[in-house]
């Protein structure tokens, strides 16, 4: 039995995919932390995920709890209601309408933007390319630069726990 191919008999997960994206530090541009993403979760999966000292530094102070990733000109929102049932601010909306104003989307630095949601969207839902820097952004301000390092199936000698 050649250990590259399924066993006989086998369907592995569907053919579920395995995305590879890497977490930035804002400013010192050091990768952090790395995540192996299904296919089939949505960003939000991600976003629960990454740890940010502002989160613990802003934990007692008011602040909204809105974040987006931010790829190919599109935002990818997170707008569920906090636990105390505050809706957080959409933050792209600022940013489409300034690009809106003047007809700066014409501009080829600025383009047209879109915005979808992020509890709504999978990583399959995605376009985007390997190795190139999108961003996230949380807390109104805090900026991490994240990147979609690999992209593959899964298989026999990935673990059949999807939470693994």
């Amino acid at each position: 039995h050649d250990p590259q191919r399924p066993a006989e008999g086998t369907d592995h997960v569907d053919q579920e995919v395995l995305v590879a994206v890497c977490l930035y530090q804002p400013l010192k541009n050091t990768k952090y932390q790395e995540f192996w993403v299904l296919g089939s979760q949505p960003l939000t999966d991600l976003a629960d995920r990454f740890y940010c000292l502002s989160e613990k530094l802003l934990e007692n102070h008011e602040h909204h709890r809105g974040s987006f990733f931010f790829v190919e000109n599109v935002f990818y929102n997170d707008l569920r209601p906090s636990p105390d049932g505050n809706h957080p601010i959409d933050l792209s909306s600022t940013i489409i309408d300034w690009s809106l104003q003047q007809k700066r989307f014409l501009s080829s630095d600025v383009g047209v933007y879109s915005k979808r949601n992020m509890e709504e969207t999978t990583f399959n839902d995605l376009t985007l390319r390997i190795g190139t820097p999108y961003v996230f952004c949380h807390n109104e301000c805090c900026q991490h630069i994240i990147i979609f390092t690999h992209i593959r199936l899964m298989n026999n000698f990935d673990p059949p726990n999807r939470s693994a």
